[in-house]
């Protein structure tokens, strides 16, 4: 069970926010969609955490279960540093929030899909940062630079 990332972008929606307990497929679904559209069209993604810890060990899970479950038997799924490669091409990138400001002249021009994971922060666990919705959409516009980009909000529901 996972979420239908074609549905969701039906709506036409600038930033989509999905939200959902926990293991209902949000991060999977994501992976999936963004697989697919790389082998299919050359889209490529940026994925997105709040912070440094959390992004290094999620990018390299990132296509774990799209492996185990062999979702692409017939291509190479694989991360090295903070990008992510289908069948050794660049498909991917991994960003933190609190590093955006030291991508403001890096260009990522076959970027189509931003995904950020875990965008609501449990109770008693990390803050958010000051500022933080400036710097994500400085971020979306260091990534899209006036081009169309369907952005995913992924958060578990939780009392905020």
């Amino acid at each position: 069970m996972y979420f239908e990332y074609d549905k969701i972008l039906s709506y036409n929606a600038f930033l989509n926010f999905l939200v959902g307990e926990r293991g209902v497929g949000k991060t999977y679904g994501a992976s999936k969609f963004v697989t697919k559209q790389f082998i299919k069209k050359k889209h490529e993604f940026v994925y997105i955490r709040r912070y440094k810890t959390e992004l290094s060990s999620s990018v390299k899970k990132f296509f774990d279960p799209l492996i185990k479950d062999k979702v692409f038997p017939n291509h190479e799924l694989t991360t090295k540093g903070n990008n992510f490669y289908i069948d050794g091409k660049i498909a991917g990138y991994s960003m933190t929030l609190t590093t955006a400001q030291n991508l403001k002249s890096t260009n990522f021009p076959n970027v189509k899909y931003i995904i950020f994971d875990e965008f609501i922060i449990e109770s008693g666990s990390r803050h958010y940062l000051k500022n933080e919705v400036e710097i994500f959409l400085g971020l979306i516009e260091t990534v899209a630079r006036m081009r169309d980009v369907n952005i995913f909000c992924l958060g578990n529901a939780v009392t905020i």
